[in-house]
């Protein structure tokens, strides 16, 4: 199941936005020479400044594909600009310090492709502009290194807001504090083998849960609470479970993140209304197995007096 929610942090300077750009724990890579904030000014385009500079959003992704240890952390700035324009590349740079990750960035910007005349038979291509970067970790080397906290540095707007971070084998809980409240967003780190059972037909007031937790347990599959002890569902999770397939009984038909394979039906019971007053009614919902595309974030925010 694929499930996306940011964490919006707010920070002690600006915050400008970012494209996309790939980095690896433990590298240190250098900020080329273009990196230079004032080479944007040799750039062909219109600078837009539509793109919010007073805050982020993080949000983690698990990398299936490369081990079990490895993580993405996306740092993104919300909403999109959608037009004649481009945007320009992200420059990162990754280094520890103590118990401190730091991030240095170049942001990206977004320019107008206004330097020629657009007329009707020479139109733009229109393009969605959103700004990210991707930060690619090692939850091993990350509990190796000891790491606590998270900074980032912006080369043209300077130090942001220090977070916290508490790894551990099976979580990582990232943890912002601000004069009257404290952010958190946790992400679970699940086996390979995990898959999502889903009634993708159940109607959102239904919860079926049961069902397909009574369904799941009856296949030989293990529910994922059992596996991962403090892993939690997000609120709105009422026509999904997901298990652990230890006999690979389900997940040996599903070869890619895109597959949906029907493994059977759950039967459910509702109250209907007539002449003669409710009964109960028995149908059938269907049921299809999928792999889990990545973990769901965890939000939640607490008062402080």
């Amino acid at each position: 199941m694929y499930t996306k929610l940011g964490f919006y942090i707010m920070i002690q300077k600006l915050l400008s936005s970012f494209l996309c750009s790939l980095v690896l724990i433990g590298m240190t890579l250098p900020l080329p020479a273009r990196a230079d904030v004032k080479d944007y000014e040799q750039e062909e385009g219109t600078l837009t400044n539509l793109i919010s500079r007073n805050g982020y959003e993080v949000s983690f992704f698990n990398t299936p594909h490369l081990s079990d240890n490895t993580f993405t952390m996306r740092i993104y700035t919300p909403g999109s600009i959608s037009g004649c324009a481009r945007t320009t590349g992200t420059y990162v740079e990754l280094d520890t310090a103590g118990d401190t990750l730091k991030i240095e960035v170049v942001e990206s910007e977004v320019l107008l492709n206004d330097k020629k005349p657009l007329y009707a038979h020479n139109e733009c291509t229109i393009t969605a502009n959103q700004s990210f970067f991707d930060v690619l970790l090692d939850r091993n080397k990350l509990m190796k290194s000891k790491i606590e906290h998270i900074s980032i540095r912006s080369r043209e707007y300077g130090d942001f807001q220090t977070v916290d971070v508490k790894i551990k084998k099976d979580t990582i809980r990232l943890t912002s504090t601000m004069p009257r409240e404290e952010y958190n967003i946790t992400f679970w780190f699940l086996p390979k083998n995990t898959i999502t059972l889903q009634a993708p037909n159940a109607k959102n007031r239904d919860d079926v849960r049961d069902a397909i937790r009574k369904f799941g347990i009856e296949n030989g599959l293990t529910p994922i609470e059992d596996v991962v002890k403090s892993y939690e569902f997000a609120h709105d999770a009422h026509n999904y479970l997901l298990f652990e397939d230890t006999e690979g009984r389900f997940t040996k038909e599903l070869g890619s993140l895109d597959d949906r394979v029907p493994v059977g039906k759950i039967t459910l019971t509702k109250t209907r209304y007539g002449a003669n007053g409710s009964f109960e009614e028995q149908y059938d919902l269907k049921v299809i197995a999928k792999r889990t595309k990545n973990t769901y974030n965890n939000e939640y925010i607490k008062r402080l007096r």
